[in-house]
């Protein structure tokens, strides 16, 4: 598995294996009482079809291509100074 904050990717070697995988993974998250999105949720052989995950797209061995625009880089609201902000906790 490949997990980075609330995505992930479970690598299976077979087609049984995947479906149970999933299987499980949706039981467990059902008992959160949490669900899985439809819409990026799926089963994908790479040999045959690609998967986007965190701005990536894999497919088998070919490279990897970056999503088209970057992701968005959360920076410090300009009004505090995060030198001032950091030395009130020393």
């Amino acid at each position: 598995m490949v997990r980075y904050a609330d995505d992930f990717v479970i690598l299976c070697r077979t087609p049984e294996e995947a479906e149970k995988a999933l299987a499980t993974v949706r039981q467990w998250v059902e008992t959160k009482g949490l669900t899985l999105h439809p819409e990026k949720t799926h089963i994908v052989d790479v040999r045959e079809a690609s998967f986007s995950f965190l701005g990536y797209s894999f497919r088998g061995k070919a490279p990897l291509s970056a999503r088209k625009e970057p992701p968005k880089v959360h920076r410090p609201h300009p009004r505090i100074d995060p030198g001032k902000a950091a030395s009130r906790w020393k």
